[in-house]
């Protein structure tokens, strides 16, 4: 989602908001955060987080207040509700605080909008799309789909890379992987669906990106396409995976399938094997594998086409000849 909207420079935004709401005193550097996102709102686009600074600062406060009381810490990486602890004073639970901090912060940014000097409104002549932009943000969907950008860590301009780095340090590499995981955080308990490059489910230096999305989802249907999905895009740069993955985790007999059309040469040919790996169960290049098997190999490669028995080897650390990334990722690893 690209945007090119932003904050106006010149203002202690943060000051501002908790002088009218020093209720969100504690709050602090959550809002912080979401300020300085929303100065470079033209640049992060949808990797803007906003409901998600909010709410980690109120799992912290409640897990320093149930520690104070001697309860037991809960917390969870996608986890969507924050149970019940000690509250501050005319603070009704900590769901609802997050819901009317979310509140203020938006009626905030409408009245910076309305406001009568044009230079200093929040949003100036954008002011419904500067909305609607924060509303998307800060909500949670059924289901997201996406096709995101390649851009690599190297080409990423200051802002936009320290921004990957710290709140998606196991994406760094690339804009797209920071897209996957933002996918899941804006689906919430919903679905996912996204074109991708394929080089995410094989190499190794993203291993951690994997094994978050396999713990924290269901991978339903993955459509490995590879090199010339698209007839607008010429030659091999861009090898393109689809993949759909529910927002829940998975338990052991999950099955995740997987259509295969990477030997075809032309978007039309990739179209009919994929429609008819979808359409029937006997299709030859339809495969099935338990998402379990794929968690306990040792990078947590995406190599579906693979024998259950020779799955088992590679999560054992058996060496059988040369399997690096390139092989894997062109299917010439031996399954028997």
């Amino acid at each position: 989602m690209a945007t090119n909207i932003r904050l106006p420079k010149g203002k202690d935004h943060l000051e501002l908001f908790l002088q009218k709401h020093p209720e969100d005193k504690n709050l602090g550097p959550a809002l912080e955060l979401v300020f300085q996102g929303l100065e470079h709102a033209d640049e992060l686009g949808a990797l803007l987080q906003i409901e998600e600074p909010v709410e980690a600062v109120l799992r912290r406060l409640k897990e320093e207040a149930d520690q104070k009381k001697g309860l037991p810490v809960q917390g969870g990486l996608f986890e969507p509700t924050l149970i019940q602890g000690t509250l501050p004073v005319s603070v009704e639970d900590y769901a609802k605080w997050k819901r009317d901090a979310l509140d203020r912060l938006q009626a905030h940014f409408e009245a910076e909008a309305q406001a009568a000097d044009a230079v200093r409104a929040f949003f100036s002549d954008s002011a419904g799309k500067g909305l609607a932009f924060f509303s998307i943000l800060s909500r949670r969907f059924d289901v997201v789909v996406a096709n995101p950008p390649y851009i690599g860590s190297k080409t990423m301009g200051g802002v936009l890379k320290r921004h990957v780095q710290q709140n998606f340090p196991t994406a760094k590499r690339d804009i797209y992987l920071a897209f996957i995981l933002r996918s899941v955080a804006l689906a919430g308990s919903g679905r996912i669906a996204l074109v991708t490059q394929q080089a995410w489910m094989f190499l190794k230096q993203v291993f951690k990106l994997r094994r978050t999305v396999l713990d924290s989802t269901s991978l339903e249907l993955i459509g490995h396409l590879g090199a010339g999905a698209f007839g607008e895009i010429s030659g091999g740069h861009v090898n393109v995976t689809l993949f759909v993955a529910a927002c829940v985790t998975s338990n052991d007999s999950h099955t995740v399938t997987a259509i295969r059309a990477t030997a075809l040469t032309t978007p039309e040919a990739k179209s009919q094997q994929l429609l008819q790996g979808c359409r029937s169960r006997s299709a030859t290049n339809r495969y099935r594998v338990a998402q379990s098997e794929l968690r306990s190999l040792p990078t947590h490669a995406f190599v579906y086409w693979c024998t259950l028995r020779f799955l088992r080897l590679l999560r054992s650390n058996v060496t059988i000849g040369v399997a690096s990334a390139s092989v894997l990722q062109a299917g010439k690893v031996g399954c028997f």
